[in-house]
């Protein structure tokens, strides 16, 4: 394999050579949750273009139980255990872990779009036939807890409209707190990049002339001395 074929089949699953194999391995989670995300994406594009039906049986829910059991394992593994991660050689990445997150939230509002597609969804909740892209969209609404009102699941998805729900409260505290620790981290580099002042340029310590301070009695012994000296002369 060329070395262009080969850097681009090592970006394509998330390999670095400087990384742990941990680190390649949750690369390599997010790299096919970002691709399972797209094939999602452009079969509901397809799919609402198309004017297709969705599919019925249980051979058509299989897939779909394999992506939840994904979309939770990289949940799990990737953003949720990392804060919790305790290695002499593993530090957290506030930024990693922020795009982590939001791999997360697309992978699962995909994911829970195609459920609300296969068991209904609609106005009053009942099923309307809609599109799979407004079942994209009102995956979004679940998953960000906005909850416009135009659209409402169905008797049967209603358990997975509320644990959609958590879940995306789950993920906006990450979101929320990556962001704050990656701008913390950010702030503390550069204070750490400010010039000191009592540095020169050089390197050198500016060295302050000492101030000599007397106590009460040494001074009055400089002028009864001085007194002294005085009457002599």
């Amino acid at each position: 394999m060329k070395r262009p074929q080969k850097d681009l089949a090592f970006w394509l699953v998330g390999y670095k050579k400087t990384s742990t194999r941990g680190s390649n391995f949750r690369r390599l989670w997010s790299r096919v949750a970002i691709y399972l995300s797209l094939i999602l994406g452009i079969a509901a594009f397809v799919n609402t273009l198309n004017q297709s039906e969705p599919p019925k049986g249980i051979l058509p829910i299989l897939p779909l139980i394999f992506y939840f059991l994904f979309g939770f394992g990289y949940f799990y593994d990737v953003v949720l255990r990392t804060p919790f991660r305790s290695s002499n050689d593993f530090t957290i990445n506030p930024r990693r872990l922020l795009l982590d997150t939001l791999v997360s939230s697309m992978l699962f509002i995909s994911i829970f779009a195609t459920l609300y597609w296969y068991s209904g969804f609609g106005k009053n909740g009942l099923y309307m036939n809609e599109t799979p892209l407004d079942a994209f969209y009102f995956s979004t609404v679940t998953f960000s807890t906005l909850g416009y009102g135009d659209l409402s699941p169905s008797n049967s998805s209603k358990f997975f409209a509320a644990l959609q729900a958590v879940i995306g409260n789950i993920h906006l505290g990450f979101v929320v707190g990556s962001a704050f620790a990656a701008i913390q981290n950010q702030v503390a580099s550069a204070d750490k990049n400010e010039p000191d002042d009592d540095v020169t340029k050089e390197g050198d310590v500016k060295v302050e002339p000492a101030e000599v301070v007397l106590s009460e009695e040494e001074k009055a012994g400089n002028s009864q001395s001085d007194g002294t000296d005085g009457n002599k002369n």
